[in-house]
């Protein structure tokens, strides 16, 4: 992750600490989003109270750390990414090596239009026999660890619960 090659224009316009305002600016985020993103510890800050007022102090490093996975930014062949495919291998395991259309409905949680869309506009690789999609499973596996995947406005129950069962054992794999 080299954050100078990507965010140098950034680094330049802001000082080494910023506010939780200036936060805002640099993630796209709003200020409710920028209080729950502090205080879940995701960006670490450092907090002054002068009477009534709070003032957060937040280095650009880390706000841009965030924003960078945020927009999963992380290279292909990264940890991050190579354990994710791990992950969803396994999670995977019970689906033969080529899976349908219908199997990945279940694999994602979503629905049949949704899958078909991805098909048609080649956002999930597949192999057409006889007028059939034939996935294999390790395209399935490339397209759920895929930005465009990842970024989905729109997610799906399944997704969710995957996604946040992935950092929960990421998270472990780690501390191991």
């Amino acid at each position: 992750m080299d954050l100078q090659k990507r965010f140098g224009h950034i680094i330049k316009q802001y000082p080494e600490f910023v506010s939780k305002e200036q936060m805002c600016v640099i993630c796209h985020i709003s200020k409710k989003t920028a209080y729950r993103v502090l205080r879940s510890g995701k960006v670490p800050y450092i907090e002054a109270v002068d009477h009534l007022t709070h003032i957060y102090k937040i280095s650009v490093s880390d706000i841009l750390k965030y924003r960078y996975e945020r927009e999963c930014l992380q290279a292909a062949d990264s940890d991050y990414i190579g354990s994710m495919r791990e992950y969803y291998r396994i999670l995977f395991t019970d689906y033969p090596d080529a899976v349908t259309s219908k199997d990945i409905e279940i694999m994602t949680g979503f629905s049949q239009s949704a899958v078909a869309k991805w098909l048609i506009t080649g956002k999930l690789n597949a192999i057409m026999v006889k007028q059939h999609y034939h996935i294999p499973k390790e395209y399935v596996v490339d397209f759920v660890v895929s930005p465009y995947y990842r970024l989905l406005h729109v997610k799906s129950k399944k997704q969710k619960a995957d996604m946040g069962g992935f950092e929960k054992w990421h998270k472990e794999k780690l501390s191991r």
